[in-house]
């Protein structure tokens, strides 16, 4: 990730900008959307580093006040975590698009998922892809709701790769590949067992080395208000 750039107009993440109680820090959004975890993350995060106030800009973007230039680096790294940060500095600068508002969490991602879910058999996996907030999480949700797990359960592996559901008719394993650049199932320490008597759904799969045989590839897009899910082998 490259070094900040501190300017003196329109803020952002990477490039914050100086005033008068320290460094202004401008998050955008993945689509003007934000999960529960990512808001408690944001809070922590702003009274951490910064002077604990977060400000709502008029295109829903969020700023966090009062960040010194010591901190500012173990707040990109927090955010990063949180997926509220774009490692393209020029991307990062730029994103600014808010979703319809008439919008529903899931929409009929979960739906989708939880019909596939019923057809799948103990050993299935899912690869899933597409960009930040495009609806990979919301996808897992509906297939541990069609497994009959509580979908509300589901979050998204941020802090750790690998997540496990127990209590429906298969237990679901959901794996998150973001954190990392190319790797092997072996290397992030799956339990294979498990994984063989369930479903396994991983997030950012086109980040393996190689694909398991055999698997449903899902594969997600963000088309202004639409969704797009493309379904196959």
């Amino acid at each position: 990730m490259s070094a900040a750039a501190i300017k003196g107009w329109c803020p952002g993440a990477l490039r914050p900008m100086q005033s008068g109680d320290g460094l202004v820090v401008r998050v955008r959004p993945f689509g003007g959307r934000l999960e529960a975890a990512q808001v408690a993350g944001l809070a922590e995060l702003a009274e951490r580093y910064g002077n604990g106030l977060i400000d709502v800009t008029s295109r829903a973007n969020l700023q966090i006040r009062g960040v010194s230039e010591q901190g500012h680096r173990r707040l990109l790294d927090g955010l990063a975590l949180l997926r509220l940060l774009d490692p393209d500095t020029d991307i990062e600068a730029r994103r600014n698009i808010l979703v319809t508002p008439f919008w529903n969490s899931g929409d009929e991602t979960q739906a989708l998922a939880r019909d596939l879910a019923a057809e799948l058999a103990a050993g299935s996996t899912i690869l899933l892809t597409g960009d930040l907030g495009a609806g990979k999480t919301a996808f897992v949700r509906g297939l541990a709701e069609g497994l009959g797990i509580d979908p509300d359960e589901v979050t998204s592996p941020t802090f750790t790769l690998v997540h496990e559901y127990r209590g429906g008719r298969l237990p679901l394993v959901h794996v998150d590949l973001y954190r990392l650049e190319r790797v092997s199932l072996d290397e992030i320490g799956l339990d294979g067992d498990l994984a063989a008597a369930g479903v396994l759904a991983i997030e950012w799969a086109d980040r393996l080395v190689r694909s398991p045989i055999g698997a449903v590839r899902v594969r997600i897009d963000e088309l202004e208000s639409r969704r797009l899910i493309d379904i196959g082998r």
